[in-house]
């Protein structure tokens, strides 16, 4: 081999793979997929150590995880949730959200009109139904596409924070669609849902976390480390176990800082980001865009 030091870190620049010695090698651990391929062209031997492939084996999950984006009421939405049939607990997909949740309560109640008189009813201070439709009468030709009438349900679902009103403050009467669905977006809760064979559905709040792995120098040496593996059922300690005989280096397993933080991190001694990849996604049959990779 030939190698370049630069500020204390060495690097190899080239490998002579047709050296006798390299050539005669037998590696003492399993290697998968195109780092076995290469072994074998290289050296025309097996990868060893039966026992420690019989296990990885047996944890080899046979499908990715599936994984969905769902959104829940925060308790500004909670009270239109139970009015159109759910719970406050429901979860759904964005899609049905406003498909069963929002515009299912305007049709219900007669509160959309496609050509609205929002304008004339503001400038009368109508609020009553006939005022309504005297007003959508009387504003045809000018009136504006998509206006919702709203009630005392939508004010509160969509208008009201917390804290109470202003003094001088004033709800409106109606509110045109685009403002009534962005406001409802921003007021739903997002959810994950992460499904693996052989778990329960897992359910949390937020956006999906991907696996982190980053390489860095500690006590003037290389490392690499891995978070976020719980949200994916993997084991960090299964991991470490597994990897440093994989990788034939140390591994510790810290609790990661923070406070109501219950994860961990592995952390392996030395640059074996893409041996760490290919393992997440032979034996855990993670998607690469799950993984995040920090250099």
């Amino acid at each position: 081999i030939t190698t370049k030091e630069h500020k204390g870190e060495i690097k190899i620049i080239t490998i002579e793979r047709t050296h006798t010695l390299l050539v005669a090698h037998t590696p003492s651990w399993p290697l998968t997929g195109s780092a076995s391929a290469a072994a074998s062209a290289a050296t025309g031997a097996n990868t060893g150590d039966s026992e420690l492939n019989a296990e990885l084996a047996a944890l080899t999950r046979s499908a990715p995880p599936q994984t969905s984006e769902l959104m829940g009421p925060t308790h500004y939405l909670e009270k239109l949730f139970v009015a159109t049939g759910f719970s406050k607990s429901t979860l759904l997909s964005r899609d049905e959200a406003f498909e069963k949740v929002l515009f299912a309560y305007m049709e219900t109640n007669g509160l959309e009109r496609k050509q609205g008189a929002a304008a004339t009813v503001a400038a009368t201070g109508g609020e009553e139904e006939e005022d309504w439709e005297k007003a959508d009468g009387e504003a045809k030709g000018g009136a504006v596409e998509g206006e919702v009438r709203l009630d005392e349900m939508l004010v509160e679902s969509l208008f009201k924070v917390a804290g109470g009103k202003k003094k001088g403050e004033e709800y409106p009467t109606s509110a045109s669609m685009d403002d009534c669905e962005s406001r409802f977006e921003s007021r739903l809760q997002p959810w994950f849902r992460v499904d693996i064979e052989g778990f329960a559905p897992r359910e949390r709040k937020g956006t999906l976390p991907k696996v982190c792995i980053s390489a860095g120098r500690a006590a003037g040496h290389n490392k690499t480390s891995v978070s976020g593996l719980e949200g994916y059922r993997i084991d960090p300690d299964e991991l470490a176990r597994y990897g440093k005989r994989l990788f034939n280096c140390t591994a510790s397993v810290a609790e990661l800082p923070g406070k109501n933080v219950h994860e961990k991190e592995v952390t392996f001694q030395g640059h074996c980001i893409s041996e760490l990849i290919e393992h997440l996604q032979s034996i855990y049959k993670l998607p690469r865009d799950a993984i995040e990779v920090k250099r």
